[in-house]
Formats: structure tokens, C-alpha cells, sequence
């Protein structure tokens, strides 16, 4: 199958990715959260940062350079390794990369900030993992799998050139 195929898997987790977000603005405001379950909770928070609100304060300066400019040179990186390599499960893991980073990126574009709405939460407790989207879950999966993948690579062994 050719690389490009697998851009298929990118335009999937873009489109949920979007849609999901799309859902969660037309439905809650910025702030809002509804429990599910007692570990699980539905959120409208906006990140104007990274990973657990790294650079959330910043200036808009860092913030593009750090969140846009960043962001789209890494996008550019991951669509060189889908057509440098054959190995199908790294097309899958590359593919989901970059849907992820697309969607975050369109996300911040288009709001000046990331929509998180994903919160799982130790009940009544008050610690919680940091609210996340699918961007972000398909993103930091792929990108873990695809490491563990690359150190746990066996080395193909090639015949020596003969005369």
C-alpha cells in the first residue's frame, strides 16, 4: 500500500477530532463541566498553552512561535518519515501523528487556543490527569507506540555483497 493511503487514518482522527469539538462548543460554554461518572467528567476549557498549561501565560509571541510555528515544522518532519518508510504498522502510528497534530493545530488557529474536554479524575479527590481531546489522545498514543517501536526494532541482517 502506498504512504498516502494511510492519510486516510489522518483525515479520520482530524474529522473526529473536529467534530467532537465542534459538538462540545455548540453544547457548553468555556468553563462548563458535567460529571459522567464519578471518575469521568465532560469539560469546556480552552489551553492557550502545551502540556499541562506549559507556556499558558506567555505572550502571544512565544505562544505562536512556541504553538504554530513549532507544531508545523514537527507536522512537516512526521509526513517525511510516512514516505521514507515501509514498515505498515510505523505508517499507521505516523498517520495518527499527524491527524493529531493537525487537529490541535486547526484548534488553535481558528480559537487562539486548544479545546480540551476529556477530564478523568480520582473522585472526590480533586487530582485529576489533565484535560485532553482526541488530537491530543491519538497524538501522545501514536507518538509512545512509535517510539517503543523504533528502540525495539529488530536490525535487519542483509547479505554481504558477493563478487
Amino acid at each position: 500500500m502506498k504512504p498516502y493511503r494511510y492519510l486516510l487514518i489522518s483525515l479520520f482522527v482530524f474529522l473526529l477530532d473536529l467534530i467532537s469539538k465542534f459538538f462540545l462548543i455548540s453544547k457548553m460554554r468555556i468553563g462548563d463541566e458535567k460529571e459522567i461518572f464519578p471518575i469521568f467528567t465532560l469539560v469546556h476549557w480552552q489551553n492557550r498553552g502545551g502540556l499541562w498549561g506549559f507556556l499558558s501565560n506567555s505572550s502571544n509571541k512565544v505562544t505562536t512561535i512556541f504553538f504554530l510555528i513549532i507544531p508545523i515544522i514537527g507536522i512537516l518532519f512526521i509526513f517525511y518519515l510516512l514516505f521514507i518508510t515501509r514498515d505498515k504498522v510505523e505508517l499507521v502510528l505516523l498517520s495518527a501523528m499527524i491527524g493529531g497534530g493537525i487537529g490541535n493545530l486547526f484548534d488553535r488557529i481558528l480559537n487562539g487556543a486548544v479545546t480540551d474536554f476529556i477530564y478523568f479524575h480520582l473522585p472526590n479527590n480533586g487530582w485529576g490527569w489533565p484535560a485532553f481531546n482526541f488530537a491530543d489522545a491519538f497524538l501522545s498514543v501514536s507518538l509512545f507506540l512509535y517510539v517503543l517501536k523504533i528502540l525495539f526494532k529488530k536490525e535487519e541482517k542483509v547479505a554481504p555483497y558477493t563478487l
